[in-house]
């Protein structure tokens, strides 16, 4: 997790408030990541926002700052100050062997220090069918108003009849936030064409556009999408930003929440229809391996891929497959060799 240290000081008193408040709030930020408080970040965020007048941590940054060897030129002035320079790197043990997998592309990353653990063609761009669905979720997310709900218009099965869907009925309201549940834990194509749609002004291609314009804010370059429900050809990443992704996904509270769920159920604003939420990562319901998320995604041009994230003793991982023969054995296999080959200090 990498934070965006403004230069600019009025005065050499300035230099001395600002810069420790930026350290005592940095340290606020790294304890609360030992502790898991996964809402530390927005929170300093806040705070250093008021009095600071800028954030400390700038995520439209992070892509740059953590895959990119070259800055983009509006982030020049910036200095990126890394976790992984206080979280030591997890370390290979002797002899270990790679793991063996058939995906076309993978990666695998510890997520604290942002080190590489397995990689395989992770920079080549991809087609990541319904993992698309993380970027509709930020997205919304960027613009939703508290306890704000919309009403289902139709748009989502008259589109994406194929696939997973929620099977809204035309007319039902609903909270925002739980459309974005059940397209996250069930991965439902209609319940991203309503938030599009929604938050489209009733142009999902505008809401694209939203979508193109975010992943390019973020600095991810391999990232195009052509739909929000990641059902068209269009809709590519690489595995490495896609990793990248997911770090961000998960210092979201709510959708690290929604995205850890193995099941869960709405309701509709007047209480008249319901809707069971299955999730569609199988890897949730398996208590051995303890995954909590991320995503999968299935078409037949992309393959099977799964976007996870695991803990163990504490350490967590983040692994991408992407046109696996098998997404969640081979999800096991890079995870458990990664826990089980690399020590940390």
């Amino acid at each position: 997790m990498p934070l965006i240290i403004r230069k600019s000081v009025e005065s050499a008193e300035d230099l001395w408030v600002c810069g420790n408040m930026k350290t005592f709030l940095i340290f606020i930020v790294i304890f609360g990541e030992l502790l898991g408080w996964s809402n530390a970040q927005t929170a300093v965020d806040n705070f250093s926002r008021q009095f600071l007048g800028t954030p400390l941590f700038a995520e439209s940054n992070i892509a740059n700052a953590e895959v990119s060897p070259q800055q983009d030129s509006k982030v020049e002035p910036l200095q990126t100050f890394s976790l992984g320079q206080i979280f030591k790197d997890p370390q290979k043990s002797p002899n270990s062997q790679n793991p063996q997998i058939s995906a076309i592309s993978a990666i695998l990353l510890d997520i604290n220090s942002g080190k590489i653990l397995f990689e395989q063609n992770a920079d080549e761009v991809r087609p990541i069918a319904s993992i698309v669905k993380i970027i509709t979720a930020l997205v919304v997310l960027d613009n939703v108003k508290k306890d704000q709900t919309l009403v289902i218009s139709g748009i989502g099965l008259s589109v994406a009849e194929a696939g997973s869907n929620i099977w809204f009925e035309t007319g039902e309201e609903l909270k925002v936030l739980d459309v974005v549940k059940a397209m996250l834990i069930a991965s439902g194509n209609d319940a991203a064409y309503e938030l599009a749609n929604f938050y489209g002004g009733g142009d999902v291609a505008r809401f694209v556009e939203m979508m193109n314009q975010k992943v390019a804010d973020l600095g991810f370059k391999s990232m195009r999408f052509s739909d929000p429900a990641g059902i068209e050809s269009g809709d590519i990443a690489s595995a490495r930003d896609l990793a990248n992704l997911g770090r961000i996904l998960l210092r979201k509270p709510e959708l690290a929440d929604f995205v850890s769920k193995p099941q869960s159920e709405i309701v509709s604003v007047d209480g008249q229809n319901r809707h069971e939420l299955k999730t569609t990562n199988e890897l949730l319901k398996d208590s051995s391996m303890h995954i909590f998320g991320i995503k999968t995604g299935t078409t037949d041009e992309a393959g099977q891929c799964l976007l996870a994230a695991a803990e163990r003793d504490g350490h967590k991982l983040i692994s991408v497959v992407l046109n696996s023969p098998d997404r969640f054995s081979e999800t096991r296999t890079i995870i458990n060799w990664g826990f089980d080959n690399f020590i940390w200090p």
